[in-house]
């Protein structure tokens, strides 16, 4: 046999912890035997919303096995695009082809629930490898979204767009502007249901830009083949009842590791200097349900960057070594 898989089933694979309860019905586990593993089954899955976890991927294939995923669902060169733009920007380093380093954190810091980038880049396939967690803590938290909830309206994502003062962009300028400022169309000015922010010059005479909380879009999925609300980044980021509500959530899964003499949440936020309003929008409505995984060396976490916001549990200092890869498409 060269590769088993299973799906948990029953009382097994449910139980609750507070507010948002834990489902493992839709986790879809595989075991990996060398480099043979059920790629249509995989494909069907990440189809249908589900996560797969794979268990016993050996580190020099772990790019390849991801590039044929991402070949099978039509987003190799997404893929490589990712992997490129990220070694550019030089937030991370490449550990592989397509694999690069999570982002970095302080002590007891975690990463809050986030799906990669914004509806502008709009990313659609979020992967995760694990060479080794041997600390008391760093689970992999996975968020599925609530696509017909009416909480999305009440979110806000920060978003740059023209002032109302600035002159139109010619095609090659606004090739410009999206690359540094993500700005989404030529004539994408301020909206009346905008909250600006702040304004700024860019280096074109005439141009000027706006950095305004503006209401959630839906974004389209090619791995669901529909257009849903996504929990971006540029959505979870600037909430300070996101932070609140991951800190609440990984309390009541007894995650949270809090360092002694801590009087509030700011040292453990690795996003606090860029939280600027608050929703007031708990987490139970506008997610279904959790996904609370210990990785271990070999597993690999695949899932539609759409329907799933990922985070990371914080751990203490000196209790051993979490190492993560992540990959886009």
């Amino acid at each position: 046999m060269e590769w088993t898989c299973w799906t948990l089933r029953g009382s097994e694979v449910e139980r609750v912890g507070g507010r948002l309860g834990e489902n493992r019905l839709r986790l879809h586990e595989v075991v990996v035997h060398g480099r043979k593993f059920p790629l249509n089954e995989v494909v069907d899955c990440l189809g249908n919303g589900s996560v797969i976890l794979m268990h016993g991927v050996i580190a020099e294939h772990a790019d390849t096995l991801m590039e044929e995923i991402a070949t099978a669902v039509g987003l190799q060169e997404e893929l490589e695009l990712q992997a490129g733009f990220a070694a550019f920007l030089g937030h991370r380093t490449s550990v592989g082809r397509f694999f690069m380093t999570v982002n970095s954190r302080s002590d007891f810091q975690f990463i809050g629930p986030h799906s990669e980038g914004d509806g502008n880049i709009n990313m659609q396939l979020a992967a995760f490898f694990c060479f080794e967690n041997t600390t008391d803590g760093g689970e992999t938290v996975l968020l599925e979204v609530d696509e017909e909830s009416a909480s999305w309206c009440s979110l806000r994502e920060s978003v740059t767009r023209l002032a109302g003062s600035s002159r139109p962009l010619t095609l090659r300028e606004f090739a410009r502007v999206r690359a540094v400022h993500r700005l989404r169309s030529p004539a994408d000015y301020v909206k009346a249901s905008d909250r600006v922010f702040s304004e700024k010059r860019s280096d074109l005479p005439g141009v000027q830009l706006a950095h305004v909380l503006a209401e959630p879009e839906k974004a389209f999925s090619r791995l669901l083949d529909r257009k849903i609300f996504t929990y971006w980044d540029t959505i979870s980021a600037v909430d300070h009842t996101s932070l609140t509500e991951f800190a609440r959530l990984l309390d009541d899964f007894r995650l949270l590791k809090r360092p002694q003499h801590a009087a509030d949440l700011s040292s453990m936020d690795s996003m606090k200097n860029d939280r600027i309003w608050s929703s007031n929008v708990g987490f139970e409505r506008i997610f279904k349900s959790a996904l609370i995984l210990r990785l271990t060396s070999g597993d690999l976490v695949i899932c539609s960057n759409h329907k799933w916001a990922h985070a990371a549990a914080n751990w203490t200092p000196s209790t051993g070594v979490r190492r993560i890869a992540a990959a886009f498409a």
